[in-house]
């Protein structure tokens, strides 16, 4: 039997903190990378969406951060859990995440650790459970920001 997840929603980011938090909104959408040929063979990759997606599919998650507020925001924090069906495969723009694979402790993956059969063992994709991007700038009034990560389903 094949499994087929629709990928509307699978994902809900939180908004950890930021001034004026009640005047922002954070929206996720699913998109799949689609490669095409041109006749002169360059190839170009655009995001098209995902509409449904079957086991071992990658897909783009985009969360765009709105700031609906008359002034900046500062401090924005977002923590984006891992939707049980997906195994985190790592950024999809420039502004990488850290990871959690507790949902309490934050780093690059390759400083994660978790307890093996015989002690800590370095943690992987497939154990990252949560998200976080911490943006550097304020948000300006009527502004946005978007960050993205790629995801397969199990």
């Amino acid at each position: 039997m094949i499994k087929t997840l629709l990928l509307a929603t699978a994902v809900a980011g939180l908004l950890a903190h930021a001034a004026h938090a009640g005047e922002a909104t954070l929206s996720t959408a699913v998109f799949k990378e689609v490669e095409t040929r041109a006749a002169d063979g360059k190839v170009t990759t655009a995001l098209k969406p995902a509409g449904s997606v079957t086991p071992g599919d990658q897909v783009v998650y985009v969360l765009t951060y709105r700031n609906g507020g008359a002034s900046p925001t500062e401090g924005v924090v977002i923590n984006n859990p891992i939707a049980k069906d997906l195994i985190y495969a790592g950024p999809a723009d420039a502004k990488p995440p850290v990871v959690s694979i507790d949902g309490k402790t934050f780093g690059p993956l390759a400083s994660l650790t978790k307890t093996g059969a015989n002690g800590a063992v370095p943690a992987t994709a497939a154990d990252v459970t949560t998200l976080r991007w911490a943006l550097a700038q304020p948000v300006p009034a009527g502004g946005e920001v978007q960050m993205s990560f790629r995801a397969r389903l199990k």
